[in-house]
């Protein structure tokens, strides 16, 4: 029996170079597109601006893979206008309820330069006809084409200025008008998205029972590994669902984004391990194992990783990871007691089995297996262990970060004044330890200083200021976005001497978590180091004239280090005399 759901699924993963690749336009016409088609409220919003609101040009760039076809298709499909033999390049589409015809441009970047500008051109100006227009674009040819339709007319530094006002557009998903000369229309950049909401989706659709139907009678329904792992998921959804959103969330958050296709790809293959229904009976021993879920979700098949498997790019990059080679918690339970209490009776019954065929291979080829036995039980334990709320906390501080519950805590909007006060805290000690070189006696007050040399302990600093400890608090916020499929929050450090927040993200909570334990950093990265450096220079411009008495006085003020804790002593110049206090 051929289930061609599975074949489908082959088809949106590149672990095969036969593969076509996701969600290619070939594949949207499939009659299984409908199947795993997840509606998003980004189509919704832009079916409202275009069709419902008064015309007007939206353009639409990001990364290829973002779902930027599909999102026409949606719309096509509301206006039931989706024509029935695929897409076009171009062309315009009537609304008959809303009297409105909207022009659609399915990717500006594959067309030839003089279409491409023709085409700019028509959208801009269709709002002037009565009608909308949804222009579809890679960044740097929509960036190229505007800047020859203009280029005639204004000067030189004017279109620099205007390229640049473009790539500062993009980084705001918001409703602001963006002006094209005489024209107007509003920009989005769909890279800037947030994918990692559409996981649960996805994947409830995938394993929907009427698709898998047709394996019910099928001969080979006992040794399956692909219906075997959709049983598996849909055993373990809730807790599979919350560690796939811990991976990607911390990725994305970690400024490495997947693209939708890039998602699609990792979870169909993680389903099918590339089989077909015709190679199951074929399969060997264990086939269940081998191609269990769990291995294939970091790119294993049995006990190794396959080169094949990491052209998928989230294989990759779990595997620069290496998670499943972390120590954790359990590891006293599962490889000294042997304990697999921990999962249900079939998956136990698997890894039972997996230690006697380990013992078995290295009694007989004299090798040493432990590591590669350890690190297959911990891609089971990470993925389907059935563990308590504050165990499963603990397994993520030990392979992401210690502060990332919290942090994924307050993104759920879930922060309270504790959670507040707990960030605080970690912020002030930070910061004190980078102005200052040490840890804080006491929590009042956080002095501004400029060392010479940040590794090395300095007794005598320049002080610049200073600034109340309850003048920094933490808030949780609403982001705010044109995708609402999902509430979602942001952290942000507020110093109430100003009016502007500034955005925490979990590299550098993490950051200041482990400057106020200790540790000892080495090198940042770029990003990284200019959020802490702009912090730093935003309190040092903001608070540094608190220490000075009047405008004309000549003052330095030095913090020391004594025994007792740090103190401040102020050298005054008065004609030829110096005065210490």
């Amino acid at each position: 029996m051929v289930n061609t759901f599975v074949s489908y699924l082959n088809t949106l993963h590149n672990a095969d170079a036969n593969n076509k690749n996701a969600l290619a336009e070939s594949q949207i016409m499939d009659k299984h597109y409908e199947d795993i088609f997840v509606r998003r409220s980004i189509g919704d919003y832009l079916y409202k601006k275009l069709i419902e609101e008064s015309p007007k040009t939206i353009i639409l760039t990001g990364h290829a893979g973002d779902g930027k076809t599909s999102l026409i298709v949606q719309i096509l499909k509301d206006l039931d206008c989706l024509p029935p033999d695929g897409l076009k390049e171009y062309d315009f589409v009537q609304s008959d309820q809303y009297n409105r015809r909207l022009l659609y441009i399915k990717d500006m970047s594959e067309l030839a330069m003089e279409t491409q500008d023709d085409l700019l051109k028509k959208a801009l100006t269709a709002p002037r006809s009565g009608n909308s227009a949804l222009l579809i674009s890679n960044t740097g040819p929509l960036i190229n084409s505007m800047k020859r339709l203009f280029e005639e007319v204004e000067e030189v530094n004017v279109i620099d200025d205007f390229e640049m006002k473009i790539l500062d557009r993009m980084d705001y998903n918001d409703e602001k008008l963006f002006k094209v000369g005489e024209y107007e229309c509003y920009i989005i950049n769909i890279a800037r998205l947030d994918n990692v909401h559409i996981i649960k989706k996805m994947l409830n659709r995938i394993i929907d029972q009427k698709l898998w139907q047709d394996c019910e009678s099928c001969n080979s329904i006992n040794k399956c590994p692909i219906h075997n792992n959709i049983l598996t998921i849909r055993r373990y959804k809730s807790r599979l669902i919350r560690m796939i959103n811990v991976f990607y969330r911390y990725m994305y958050e970690n400024d490495n984004r997947f693209t939708i296709r890039q998602i699609i790809s990792h979870l169909s293959f993680s389903i099918t391990g590339n089989l077909s229904c015709r190679s199951v009976p074929r399969l060997g021993e264990y086939p269940q194992f081998n191609y269990h879920f769990a291995n294939l979700f970091f790119g294993y098949k049995k006990n190794e990783v396959r080169n094949s498997f990491l052209q998928i790019r989230t294989i990759a990059e779990l595997n620069k990871m290496n998670l499943d080679g972390v120590g954790l918690g359990a590891d006293f339970k599962l490889f000294v007691q042997e304990d697999y209490d921990d999962f249900d009776e079939d998956v136990h019954k698997m890894l039972e089995n997996h230690r006697r065929s380990i013992k078995i291979e290295e009694a007989t080829s004299k090798k040493d297996l432990k590591q590669q036995y350890r690190k297959t039980v911990r891609r089971f334990y990470i993925l389907f262990s059935q563990i308590c709320k504050k165990e499963e906390q603990d397994l993520i501080r030990t392979l992401f970060s210690p502060i990332y519950p919290e942090y994924l805590q307050a993104l759920g909007g879930d922060f309270n004044r504790s959670d507040a006060k707990n960030f605080e805290k970690i912020i002030f000690d930070a910061l004190y330890k980078l102005f200052i070189g040490i840890s804080p006696v006491e929590q009042r007050e956080l002095y501004l200083t400029v060392r010479s040399e940040q590794n090395v302990t300095q007794y005598v600093q320049l002080l610049k200021g200073k600034i109340l400890s309850n003048n920094l608090s933490v808030a949780c916020k609403r982001k705010k976005s044109v995708d609402e499929d999902f509430e979602t929050f942001k952290i942000v450090l507020k110093i109430h001497s100003l009016d502007e927040d500034f955005p925490i993200n979990l590299p550098l909570l993490d950051y200041f978590y482990q400057v106020s334990i200790g540790a000892v950093a080495t090198t940042l990265n770029p990003s990284l180091s200019h959020g802490i450096d702009k912090i730093k220079s935003i309190l040092l411009d903001n608070c540094s004239d608190q220490m000075s008495r009047s405008d004309d006085s000549k003052e330095i003020n030095l913090l020391i280090q004594t025994e007792r804790g740090p103190k401040v002593n102020t050298i005054e110049i008065s004609e030829d005399r110096l005065y210490v206090n």
